[in-house]
């Protein structure tokens, strides 16, 4: 736990454990991730959830994790190309 308070003085955050989730690899047993979620006082989870609207787990596939992303980007690219820009947006 010191290398998180160093963390949180060397980068002036403070690190909300209420907040904070933990997940491990498969190769540590249940009752390991248990004590060490405990100790550190945050909920452990399974690496499925999203973080600022990206998953927090990426397995091998980068083009299956990420390719909504691109669909997204690529609609709002072509909703743009239907308008019109005005005098000021061409300048």
């Amino acid at each position: 736990m010191s290398i998180l308070k160093i963390y949180e003085e060397a980068s002036g955050q403070e690190i909300n454990m209420s907040k904070s989730e933990v997940f491990f690899s498969r190769n540590l047993s249940m009752a390991a991730q248990e004590d060490l979620s405990r100790i550190m006082g945050v909920r452990h989870v399974l690496g499925t959830g999203t973080y600022l609207g990206l998953p927090s787990m990426v397995g091998r596939s980068k083009k299956s994790t990420f390719g909504y992303v691109k669909d997204r980007i690529w609609k709002k690219i072509n909703s743009w190309r239907g308008r019109a820009l005005s005098k000021a947006g061409k300048e």
